[in-house]
């Protein structure tokens, strides 16, 4: 459920009132072939978990890009 608006929906949540924090899937044919594999002898799974989305949660920040702005100000608080 969304800490922000408590699953009624909000921008954070997209109107769906979760949110997203440990992302995965399938990575696409495409991706393979980019990389020289052939997608039908191989196949593969993505997943992240960045440190990012859950101080989002824990300080309430609405807009991840903040953390990649570079602005030191910011970066320094956590």
């Amino acid at each position: 459920e969304c800490v922000i608006c408590g699953g009624s929906g909000c921008a954070i949540c997209k109107h769906s009132g979760w949110l997203e924090i440990l992302g995965c899937g399938m990575v696409h044919p495409r991706v393979l072939r980019n990389g020289g594999y052939d997608p039908a002898a191989f196949s593969g799974f993505a997943f992240g978990m960045g440190p990012e989305r859950i101080t989002m949660l824990r300080h309430r920040i609405e807009d991840i890009r903040y953390f990649w702005a570079n602005d030191l100000r910011f970066l320094e608080q956590f």
